[in-house]
């Protein structure tokens, strides 16, 4: 079934494609009034390869935000809380996952060209790589995983997308000592892959919270699975954010994106108890859930042409 439905939608996107070669245009803003919240993480360099499914080539970025500009009516976060929306149009929030160090350097020049507003939601330990991207450079560079086998025997044997699958679901700390064995597995190849890793230190964030487009929010401390965690760790990582993002001046500080868009019902009511009272996902569901907005995550393997379809519908 999901292969059926994997060969129906690439066949879909190969129709439009198509439909873009021989000079039908795209026809946009079918929810005029209705809000659309995108899902965006890194920007690299043109010349790069892309290591991940996560990030945009900066001329893509340029590209897909001049069409949004365009297109539709794109909102602050201030007026995503507020409803202050475009009747007429459909309304975009963009959204930008995990606070990398590309959104200042790569990404605001492009969203202050078209004077477009955007939320960044930030981890807050900034100064170490995410687990998630130390891995995607030991992938890339073929680094052999001995010493996190030599660690936990029980992944010999393992191919690199269960590790990565086991690695997800584990707690607090055992998280924190994997991230220490892959950092020094990558360490060597850390300067080459700067972009696909490095954060906004506090300087940066202090500096882009006094730009006019952008809001600054919450997005954990150490991008961990909520799911995994215990209530006190929940409620530990979320004191340590907030105190962090408060010192840094924004006022989104309880303003909350789920760590890869993981949550469940309980969590919802947990935030909500501690006056999170906005809380993004990023899963691609199409059921709607009280307490929760789910977000479209951009896809940077398609055509110009196939995103804004997809945007446009609130979906692949």
């Amino acid at each position: 079934m999901i292969i059926l439905m994997k060969i129906r939608l690439k066949l879909k996107w190969l129709f439009h494609d198509i439909m873009d070669r021989i000079g039908i245009s795209v026809k946009l803003n079918k929810r005029k009034g209705e809000i659309q919240v995108l899902c965006f993480h890194g920007i690299c360099n043109d010349n790069r390869a892309f290591i991940n499914g996560r990030f945009l080539l900066e001329k893509q970025c340029d590209e897909l935000l001049k069409a949004l500009s365009i297109e539709y009516n794109i909102i602050s976060l201030d007026d995503f809380m507020k409803g202050n929306i475009e009747p007429n149009k459909l309304n975009i929030l963009l959204t930008f996952d995990d606070g990398y160090l590309n959104n200042k350097t790569l990404l605001l020049p492009l969203l202050e060209e078209y004077q477009i507003p955007a939320s960044f939601f930030v981890t807050t330990k900034n100064s170490e790589p995410k687990w998630t991207d130390l891995f995607d450079i030991i992938k890339v560079e073929k680094i052999p995983l001995y010493k996190l086998q030599e660690s936990f025997p029980s992944l010999n044997g393992f191919s690199l997308s269960e590790i990565k699958k086991w690695i997800l679901v584990q707690d607090n700390k055992t998280t924190i000592e994997i991230t220490e064995l892959l950092k020094e597995l990558a360490q060597p190849s850390l300067p080459k892959y700067k972009v696909f890793w490095e954060l906004l230190d506090k300087e940066n964030l202090i500096e882009l919270n006094n730009s006019p487009l952008i809001s600054i929010a919450n997005h954990s401390v150490n991008h961990l699975s909520f799911i995994n965690l215990s209530e006190d760790d929940v409620n530990q990582d979320l004191m340590d954010s907030v105190e962090f993002l408060e010192e840094i001046g924004t006022p989104y500080s309880k303003v909350f994106a789920y760590p890869f868009g993981h949550y469940n019902d309980k969590l919802i009511e947990f935030l909500e108890s501690k006056n999170f009272t906005i809380q993004f996902s990023a899963d691609g569901s199409k059921k709607k859930r009280h307490g929760i907005t789910d977000r479209l995550v951009v896809n940077p393997f398609i055509s110009l042409r196939n995103q804004l379809k997809a945007i446009d519908n609130g979906q692949y």
